[in-house]
């Protein structure tokens, strides 16, 4: 149709290393001010949809790129000359990016990080083959390793109560194997808590798989309407195509509640997830998965899954973490306020905005600690409070 543009494959490998070299994701908000478009228009562009020739041009102009025919289809061969040297001047040559995989767009932000190095160094031996990510022994001490063969599992499920760092920790993880020589070429993140706290509709969350590991080929519309075995097959076929990594976060939303008999299994309503996790964990492929959950998933085959269990920090970080909050304290003083919520970041940082702001305590964490009445405050209530009533009776 005249006036419509869309983008090459090639063409959208350009913008792709341009745009990461700004820092930006795929529909930065940024991007569409400076380009005058939405991200509606910005997805089409990316899922290499036709749009308005002056919207075309203005998505490329906004990143620098002025020659934007040799973005668009069927322009490719139309100059000869170097293009580009100033917006991509700092991307690293094609050995280097083969190192590496884009970040999901969107990977959880990492606030107050603490130094949870032995964990990080547990995943990545059990996620990456060991001789592709240092001297990080072949089977890491805590917790002992099962017998498996070769002690690599396809998925790996970090459990741990609420706020105790699970999103954070893998977030982290998916950042440093950005940085390092790994087998993966993708990754995709996908949240399993919506905004009623349940778990977002099957089709769209294997749509989103679906759209991110084809780099937008196999968009929503192409799909299968309700056709949970067509998906999945598809998904595989990805899988077995090229080394992935898959992040389901907050796979706890997937489970049944009210009946702790019942808990770590999946609900009845949540059919199609546990068909899909079934495929993802019992057919051959080259891809990796990370669950993080509230609760053990007890349906997940052990003979291929490792369950991590996360804890609190340990006394150093959990005092550098308090220290970031500038509080008033000698050592046995952030000892005590570490040891009394076992090391919990969420806990602990609740805590310490508390005493930071609070006009009675004044950053003095001394005349907090004589206060017993708010050793247990009122959001780690709420949060106990929540883990209950999903095991209780009703």
């Amino acid at each position: 149709m005249a006036g419509l543009l869309r983008a090459s494959e090639e063409g959208l490998k350009i913008i792709d290393m341009v745009r990461r070299n700004l820092g930006w994701n795929k529909t930065e908000d940024a991007w569409c001010v400076a380009a005058l478009v939405s991200t509606a228009t910005l997805k089409r562009f990316w899922a290499k949809i036709e749009i308005r020739r002056e919207n075309f041009i203005n998505i490329c102009k906004a990143v620098e790129i002025h020659n934007w025919e040799y973005i668009a289809e069927g322009y490719k061969n139309i100059k000869t000359e170097p293009l580009f040297v100033a917006p991509i001047a700092d991307i690293p040559q094609d050995s280097e990016n083969d190192r590496t995989f884009p970040l999901p767009e969107n990977l959880p932000p990492v606030r107050n990080w603490v130094q949870r190095t032995k964990e990080l160094d547990i995943l990545k031996t059990l996620i990456v083959e060991p001789h592709t990510v240092g001297a990080v022994p072949p089977c890491p001490p805590l917790p002992p390793c099962p017998p498996w063969a070769g002690g690599v599992p396809i998925a790996i499920s970090i459990v741990g109560l609420p706020g105790i760092g699970k999103t954070s920790l893998v977030s982290q993880l998916i950042r440093q194997l950005h940085t390092e020589k790994t087998p993966f070429t993708c990754a995709a993140w996908q949240s399993l808590q919506s905004a009623t706290g349940k778990a977002p509709p099957f089709d769209r969350t294997i749509d989103s798989l679906l759209f991110t590991l084809s780099n937008g080929d196999i968009t929503a519309a192409v799909n299968p309407q309700n056709d949970c075995g067509k998906k999945t097959e598809n998904l595989l076929k990805i899988l077995r195509e090229k080394p992935c990594l898959l992040i389901f976060d907050r796979a706890d939303t997937l489970l049944k509640t009210g009946d702790a008999k019942a808990a770590g299994y999946f609900a009845e309503d949540c059919a199609e997830y546990a068909w899909l996790f079934k495929q993802l964990l019992e057919t051959e492929h080259q891809s990796k998965i990370i669950f993080t959950s509230r609760e053990s998933l007890a349906e997940l085959p052990s003979t291929v899954t490792r369950e991590i269990q996360l804890n609190g920090l340990d006394r150093d970080a959990a005092v550098a973490l308090l220290q970031s909050f500038n509080l008033t304290a000698n050592p046995e003083e952030f000892a005590e306020m570490c040891d009394r919520y076992s090391g919990h970041p969420k806990a602990l940082q609740l805590v310490a905005a508390l005493i930071r702001d609070d006009t009675e305590f004044q950053g003095n964490v001394g005349i907090f600690l004589h206060q017993r009445d708010w050793l247990l405050i009122r959001d780690i209530e709420s949060v106990i409070d929540e883990m209950i009533a999903r095991l209780g009776d009703g």
